[in-house]
């Protein structure tokens, strides 16, 4: 949030104020994360317009702790660097170089947007809006990769936080292979679907959606940078629109339903079955703040009073797959199947779902087999579904107030967690493992040699 960093002084010169981000960074740091820094967005001391504000903004709820985005150019690109230089200098000072050139410092969100970038220029789709939109933020990319390189040459930056116009992205990646403009990966965004477009039948949530979109994206980055740019996805999500919920469109709810923890055990076999085509995948929480009742359909991890959702779990459960994965084969066409075999620490990712996560279908009741094991294995079973870590199937299914009691939401806590079933199994060159879940579930198989 650029806007929290930087102002004028009388005498028009920068002051620049870092508490925010030091205080942001240092709690992430402490738990371990490896931070991705969007320089987003235009602080209004530098804009062009600083009532520029974007489309969305005056008529959605606000940003973050109130804010609005300013979606206006800056009136001089030299200040933009020079800001975006500041900011990569100061973080270096505090946090050391050897530290900050592991992160991904990005330029500027969804500048393919009217929302946030440009929002007099034009619908997002009409090809003068997009040509519009892509030449300037070329000019906004090359003073904030300028500025980067004058802070050091070693940071590791990209662009363009692409909403989803591939002409846009054609034209940035045209724009860097031309000038060898410094980029060390290309940072799309993905949804499933719009809520209401899923609200009305005319794109229903599917999990597919997503990984074809990566194949679009990977196609167009390796066109023009065979071997050289990492594609990095930092904000996919089961629907689009964060900062609506349930209120807006009731199909929002299936955001805290076991349903979004099968589509992301699904989205992640289909990606990953495809081969190599991502780096990193960063899930979008943000809209959140604005919950004012247990279950809203916001995105998010955690209900109003702290409950983990089913898709909070799935986020755990899927980053316990190894690296190294191994043929897998599905004898039932809802049943999604990835595994990995780490050094003989197995995983084992279930996905079983319907294409569009309707909830009127059989229980599964079937069997994993497993070739190629010798020995006694320790065995844990995760799950999530209807009735395993998913506290929302309670709240309806007790008619709770939309702000539950202290004694309910205690309830709440308990059935959101996830509950591993452990057993010992011998296996003499294979193992056969029974399964059971309802529709849309999401279950983690882990073996671990005794």
């Amino acid at each position: 949030m650029m806007e929290d960093i930087v102002s004028r002084k009388k005498d028009g010169s920068f002051s620049y104020d870092f508490t925010l981000i030091d205080t942001r960074l240092d709690f992430l740091l402490s738990l371990g994360f490896t931070p991705t820094l969007c320089f987003f967005a235009i602080p209004p001391c530098i804009a062009e317009d600083p009532e520029g504000w974007g489309a969305s903004s005056a008529t959605a709820p606000t940003r973050y702790k109130g804010k609005r985005i300013c979606a206006s150019t800056p009136k001089d690109y030299t200040d933009w660097q020079k800001n975006c230089r500041q900011t990569a200098r100061h973080l270096i000072d505090r946090y050391g170089i050897d530290t900050v050139k592991t992160w991904e410092l990005q330029c500027y969100n969804e500048p393919d947007m009217p929302s946030f970038f440009l929002p007099n220029a034009g619908e997002r789709r009409d090809p003068k809006a997009v040509e519009q939109r892509m030449n300037t933020y070329i000019r906004l990319y090359a003073a904030f990769a300028a500025g980067m390189d004058e802070a050091d040459p070693r940071l590791r930056i990209g662009g363009p936080c692409l909403a989803s116009n591939l002409e846009f992205l054609e034209g940035f990646l045209s724009f860097l292979k031309k000038t060898r403009t410094h980029a060390d990966f290309i940072s799309v965004h993905a949804y499933g679907t719009r809520p209401d477009y899923a609200q009305d039948g005319s794109a229903p949530i599917f999990a597919g959606s997503v990984p074809k979109r990566v194949r679009e994206y990977a196609a167009l980055v390796r066109k023009y940078f065979p071997d050289e740019k990492d594609l990095i996805m930092d904000e996919w999500g089961m629907s689009s629109r964060g900062y609506c919920n349930r209120h807006h469109f009731p199909t929002l709810i299936v955001r805290e339903t076991n349903a979004f923890a099968a589509y992301m055990g699904k989205m992640i076999t289909e990606m990953v079955h495809d081969g190599p085509l991502l780096h990193k995948l960063i899930i979008c929480l943000s809209g959140q703040h604005e919950m004012t009742e247990e279950f809203t359909g916001y995105r998010g991890f955690f209900t109003l009073n702290g409950i983990p959702k089913p898709i909070y779990h799935a986020f755990r459960l899927c980053r316990r797959l190894g690296e190294q994965t191994v043929e897998t084969h599905s004898d039932n066409t809802d049943v999604s199947v990835l595994a990995t075999n780490d050094d003989g620490e197995i995983a084992i990712l279930l996905s079983y779902a319907q294409e569009n996560f309707r909830e009127e279908h059989p229980d599964l009741k079937d069997t994993v087999i497993i070739e190629g094991l010798q020995g006694d294995y320790n065995v844990t079973v995760s799950k999530i579904d209807r009735d395993h870590a998913c506290p929302y199937t309670t709240f309806i299914r007790e008619q709770m107030p939309d702000i539950p009691t202290e004694e309910q939401r205690a309830r709440l806590m308990e059935l959101a967690q996830v509950q591993p079933e452990t057993l010992l199994i011998k296996a003499e060159g294979s193992a056969k493992l029974p399964v059971e879940c309802t529709t849309n579930a999401l279950i983690l198989i882990e073996l671990k040699k005794v």
